[in-house]
This record gives C-alpha cells, structure tokens and sequence, in this order.
C-alpha cells in the first residue's frame, strides 16, 4: 500500500514553496508556467483560507470574557 501524504497545511505550504521554486528556475515551458501557477494560486488561496479561520477563532476564544469554547466558523462563501 503506497503512503499517501495527508493534505495538511504543511503539506500544502511546501508544496507551493515548490512551485514558486520551479517558476523562479525558469526551466518549464509556457504552458507548464501556467499549469504550475494555476496550482499555487489555488494552493494560496486555501491556505488564506485556513489562516483567516484560524484567526477568527482566536479571536472568538480572546472575546470570551475569560470564558474558552470554539464555535465553527463557515467562511466556504467568504473570498
């Protein structure tokens, strides 16, 4: 059974590290280029995502008066 990297932040940071890496070498052809940069501007955008909802998580535990709960925060419609 191959072993499946998990589709972590982590994960997706270095992948776009990669990517930037690869557009920076300039070694690909165009359609590569745009195939590469299609990929990371979808990998930035989740990424933004999962930080922004970090974020308004600490703030809903920080606006708590001294009381800690999580409430899940949908920003699926949020760009």
């Amino acid at each position: 059974m191959a072993t499946e990297k998990k589709n972590t932040f982590e994960t997706k940071l270095e992948r776009l590290e990669e990517i930037s890496k690869n557009l920076e070498k300039d070694t690909k052809n165009l359609d590569q280029s745009l195939e590469l940069f299609e990929e990371g501007t979808k990998l930035s955008k989740e990424l933004f995502q999962t930080l922004k909802k970090a974020k308004l998580k600490v703030e809903v535990l920080k606006k708590q008066h001294g009381k800690i709960f999580t409430e899940e925060l949908n920003l699926e419609d949020e760009d």
